[in-house]
């Protein structure tokens, strides 16, 4: 038999509060194929997340890179032209240790799951010479590091044809040879379980309760859902809105007091809801009604993936892959980006229309165990790894 394909994966948001594509990652640490593949977990610092990778038996390895790789939320590239060349000397020297370590560890395939990952990583991959899968689960968003990310990998892959064809279509035209598409999956036995689980309400709300789910900062467009709620406020006065979840990074930290400012001025502080980021939210949803996901932009939204699973009919965006996973009039409904007229309009059909929202539920739970579960997804990503080695088997 054949030795496993050793993959290091560097996850450059290792945080403890698991979501997105955290949530991913996790669902490859416990479902791909031992024999088929050695992971090995790079880290640039322990958020939390090594403890659950450990639970896998998933080799880890903190490799802290300097300073100014090491900020978030676009700090790295700003502090003008003096700022940027330190940030781009630090990497350099930081991608020639990544090289050291990928040779002496006999690492066959990297995985970058963001574009982020791609442009820390990638130099010291090609300077190894070991081949790079990027697995983008967002839109492209900023030309300068994307025509540098997307290049340097050897394999591309894409949550959904949508996302591929958004952006740049003569670089996409020159990569097609190594562009794949595979939707995301949710865990079967994750699913299984929420759903027998006891309903969990222990918010103490009360009344039709509409949902938030993910992180909380400007990007996730939560502020165009607060002032949607604000309209259709006295309309149903026994109406709450429910957000959950947290800011990652320290850059947003004072978004959710922002909301909470807002919803005082909109005089429904008293009926918005924050109970931060949740481990139980699966069974958290399945006390709610509706889900709102008013994203600027997004790669699948598992959120809204779970929720369908969960029975709810969803609101979402029309970007990304959202415009494919929910069906407009039949799993929910599809809004212009910080459309909030539309939002509100959306909420009211399903506010006064209980019968509509069981039929959007049901048709949502159908659709995420017909397309979207986990199994067959990560077998279709081993083959990719293999095929992205040269060691296809």
């Amino acid at each position: 038999m054949a030795a496993p394909l050793h993959v290091l994966i560097y996850e450059p948001y290792p945080w403890g509060q698991v979501s997105g594509n955290l949530q991913t990652l996790t669902f490859m640490l416990k479902h791909v194929s031992r024999e088929a593949v050695r992971f090995t977990l790079m880290v640039p610092f322990d958020g939390g997340f090594l403890d659950l990778a450990k639970e896998y038996e998933v080799e880890t390895v903190e490799f802290p890179p300097p300073d100014r790789v090491n900020q978030y939320g676009g700090a790295a590239l700003r502090g003008g032209v003096v700022g940027r060349l330190r940030t781009v000397r630090e990497l350099i020297a930081y991608n020639f240790q990544i090289r050291r370590y990928l040779k002496d560890n006999a690492v066959d395939v990297v995985y970058a799951n963001s574009v982020r990952t791609a442009v820390t990583v990638g130099l010291g991959a090609r300077l190894a010479g070991v081949p790079m899968h990027l697995y983008i689960k967002g839109e492209l968003d900023n030309p300068v590091i994307d025509h540098v990310a997307l290049p340097m990998a050897t394999r591309i892959t894409f949550f959904s044809e949508q996302n591929r064809d958004d952006r740049y279509p003569m670089l996409i035209r020159m990569l097609s040879d190594r562009i794949d598409i595979l939707p995301p999956g949710l865990d079967p036995d994750v699913l299984m379980a929420a759903e027998h689980a006891s309903d969990i309400d222990d918010l103490g709300v009360r009344g039709e309760k509409i949902a938030y789910v993910g992180q909380l900062f400007p990007a996730k467009g939560v502020h165009f859902l607060l002032e949607a709620f604000g309209k259709i406020a006295p309309r149903f006065p026994e109406a709450q809105l429910v957000l959950i979840g947290d800011p990652m990074i320290d850059a947003y930290r004072d978004y959710p007091d922002q909301l909470k400012q807002r919803a005082e001025e909109l005089g429904v502080s008293d009926r918005v809801h924050f109970p931060g980021w949740r481990r139980d939210v699966l069974q958290l949803l399945r006390s709610m009604d509706i889900l709102v996901h008013p994203t600027l932009a997004e790669g699948f939204g598992r959120a809204v993936l779970e929720a369908m699973a969960m029975c709810l009919p969803v609101v979402a965006s029309k970007v990304g892959g959202l415009r494919s996973s929910v069906i407009e009039g039949e799993t929910g409904f599809l809004v212009e980006v910080g459309d909030v007229d539309a939002i509100a309009d959306r909420m009211v059909a399903l506010l006064s229309d209980p019968s509509l929202r069981e039929r959007m539920g049901a048709a949502g739970r159908t659709r995420v165990h017909g397309n979207y579960l986990v199994a067959d997804k990560m077998d279709e990503l081993t083959e990719i790894w293999q095929r992205t080695s040269g060691n296809a088997r």
